[in-house]
């Protein structure tokens, strides 16, 4: 499906070549959307994790995952204890915290943050996965990232080669306002891109903490999560056209769940 997410990308920035203005500005916004433009597998999405803020939905094809790799650690982590209970073991990583909850058994935590290079206190992701799994390690990888907007820098600087160990990646993006500025809309262009190489968007959800920020007129949530799936686990490929999902759940208690803008669903 690579070719899919280059044509749409290409479509929107053949429009900007012929359209000057506030309508190119528009439409490149419209290209990230397009490129997170969520599609069916063929498989079915079930929850893990809690009811609120931390819980995700994930493609059930978690069979021969082996580890899952969590930065960013709550007081909470309903993700990772759900995937203790089907025997994957947690790698966690922050450093604004001494320790996980108590309750994760056999997990592995660093008090380092994830960074786009390896210091004292931060690690790329790179070097965080090849120093976490011996080499040869059997099994799959997932990933639940949530590092309040680090994210970009993070993704843009991993290796493909390590982005393609995760089968299924849960990442939550942040700072949509920011895309106003052509260095951010760089960034959020090339990571996003890069990510399609390799893996299928197969759900979107918006966290209900902060709205729909309006980008040239194109609405963007502000805080949204995206489940990936790599390309090779995908089944089949039909369009998203219903969200919430019946399995989605606001991340803030006494708020209404935010619904995915239709321009996120919907081919220009």
């Amino acid at each position: 499906m690579r070719r899919l997410g280059r044509s749409i990308s290409d479509r929107y920035f053949r429009i900007v070549d012929r359209v000057k203005g506030p309508e190119a500005t528009r439409a490149r916004i419209a290209a990230i959307a397009a490129l997170l433009r969520p599609k069916n597998s063929g498989i079915e999405l079930i929850r893990l994790g809690g009811e609120g803020d931390g819980g995700y939905l994930v493609p059930d094809d978690l069979d021969g995952i082996a580890h899952c790799f969590s930065p960013g650690v709550d007081d909470r982590a309903t993700f990772e204890a759900d995937c203790q209970k089907r025997n994957i073991t947690s790698f966690l990583a922050d450093a604004t915290v001494t320790a996980p909850p108590a309750y994760l058994r056999d997990c592995q935590f660093m008090q380092k943050n994830l960074g786009p290079r390896t210091t004292a206190t931060a690690m790329t992701l790179d070097d965080w996965v090849n120093d976490s799994l011996k080499p040869g390690s059997p099994g799959d990888l997932i990933l639940q990232m949530d590092i309040e907007g680090a994210e970009f820098d993070v993704l843009n600087a991993a290796a493909e080669a390590t982005l393609s160990k995760f089968r299924i990646a849960v990442i939550e993006f942040h700072g949509a306002d920011r895309l106003k500025r052509r260095s951010a809309y760089d960034k959020w262009l090339r990571c996003f891109e890069r990510l399609n190489r390799i893996f299928d968007v197969v759900h979107v959800h918006p966290n209900n903490c902060c709205g729909i920020a309006q980008i040239y007129g194109f609405p963007v949530p502000r805080v949204f999560e995206v489940t990936f799936l790599r390309k090779d686990r995908v089944r089949e490929i039909r369009p998203v056209t219903d969200l919430p999902h019946p399995l989605d759940r606001p991340n803030v208690d006494g708020r209404p769940d935010l619904p995915l803008p239709r321009e996120w669903l919907e081919p220009a």
